[in-house]
């Protein structure tokens, strides 16, 4: 029982995050997505595509910094969150390096796009989200508490 209690407090705070990001996705962006073209497949793909035609039309009005870049945002954040919610009981060097690792894939993928490495869109704007969630990570290590390690 002690280790599911450990394990929910461990993904709690990431699962918000990831939801919040894919919520994004479904109802705000396009059914030729590949993650929407799934969900659309699933038994309550009649009732979401229902609830979309609403949502895409709210869509319209909202910045596309929401739309497209804040999705990416959070995931990361989800992802270094869990990231650190699992190392934060282990030494400090430790924590650091898994902690940073999730900002390092997101800015290489990012600039590896603008230079034609891999297929995508580069955008400026997803850097700057980028950053800000590596800004809230480093943040996290600053006032994590560490137990004194051998």
């Amino acid at each position: 029982m002690e280790k599911y209690k450990l394990f929910i407090l461990t993904i709690k705070e990431p699962i918000k995050y990831l939801i919040l990001g894919l919520g994004i996705y479904v109802f705000f962006r396009s059914s030729q997505l590949y993650f929407n073209k799934w969900l659309l497949n699933q038994k309550l793909g009649f009732d979401l595509q229902w609830m979309r035609t609403y949502t895409l039309q709210l869509g319209k009005f909202l910045p596309e910094w929401f739309l497209y870049s804040l999705p990416d945002a959070l995931w990361m954040i989800s992802l270094g969150t869990f990231i650190h919610n699992i190392w934060k009981n282990e030494p400090k060097q430790n924590l650091l390096f898994w902690s940073i690792i999730t900002p390092i894939i997101a800015l290489t993928w990012e600039i590896a796009q603008g230079m034609k490495f891999i297929n995508g869109t580069f955008d400026w704007v997803d850097i700057l989200f980028y950053l800000l969630v590596t800004a809230i990570i480093i943040h996290k290590l600053k006032t994590t508490k560490y137990e004194k390690t051998t």
